[in-house]
């Protein structure tokens, strides 16, 4: 098994490691978004939090992964973009939106090709 290679940012998670059933690296992404906010509320508890909604999915690479990173701008405007570190000493930066989680995979169970 690989190294597990991961970058959190804002409300997502990307991570690569290799697949020893399948053969192949894979790069999964997680999003957490909260479900209802009380706008209303004088108080807040790290306690009482509420469950998040999680949404997954994984991508597969054509490539070995070293090591991740993340673009970010100082004001924070920009899309961001995930930099892929390749045991050939290459960086690839690819933009979020094409691992984002809501992307349309075809087939029930697949796994998106990416690279």
């Amino acid at each position: 098994a690989g190294p597990l290679n991961m970058v959190l940012c804002e409300n997502f998670l990307v991570y690569s490691y290799w697949n020893k059933k399948s053969y192949r690296t894979e790069v999964s992404v997680i999003e957490l978004y909260e479900t209802t906010i009380d706008w209303d509320s004088t108080s807040f508890s790290s306690y009482e939090g509420i469950t998040p909604i999680v949404y997954q999915q994984t991508f597969e690479v054509n490539f070995p992964v070293s090591s991740l990173g993340i673009t970010q701008t100082r004001r924070g405007i920009t899309t961001h973009n995930i930099l892929f570190g390749t045991t050939g000493g290459q960086l690839l930066a690819i933009d979020k939106r094409w691992i984002n989680p809501f992307r349309p995979i075809e087939g029930k169970g697949a796994t998106g090709v990416m690279g």
